[in-house]
C-alpha cells in the first residue's frame, strides 16, 4: 500500500509540474502577444510624429540615425517633441 501511495504522490506532483508549465508558457505567450502590441503602438506614434517633422522641415525622406553614411540633418529632437 505504501508504494501504491508513493505512486499517486508521483503522478499528482507530475499533474501539478505540467500544469505549472502550462501555465508560464500561457503568460509568456500573453507577454510576447501585448509587446508586440505595444511595439507597434509605438512605432506608429514615431512614424506619425517622423511624417510630421518630415513635412514641417520639407524633407524628402528621414532615415535612422545609424542608417547614414555621409551628411543629412539631425531631426531626431524634433521628433522626441513630436511625441510629447
Amino acid at each position: 500500500e505504501n508504494n501504491i501511495s508513493k505512486i499517486k504522490d508521483e503522478k499528482e506532483k507530475n499533474i501539478k509540474r505540467k500544469e505549472a508549465i502550462i501555465s508560464v508558457e500561457q503568460k509568456q505567450k500573453e507577454y510576447i502577444e501585448l509587446r508586440k502590441k505595444r511595439e507597434e503602438e509605438v512605432n506608429k506614434k514615431i512614424k506619425l510624429a517622423a511624417d510630421k517633422v518630415r513635412t514641417e522641415k520639407k524633407l524628402d525622406i528621414i532615415i535612422k540615425k545609424d542608417s547614414a553614411i555621409s551628411g543629412g540633418v539631425d531631426v531626431t529632437q524634433a521628433v522626441i517633441n513630436g511625441l510629447k
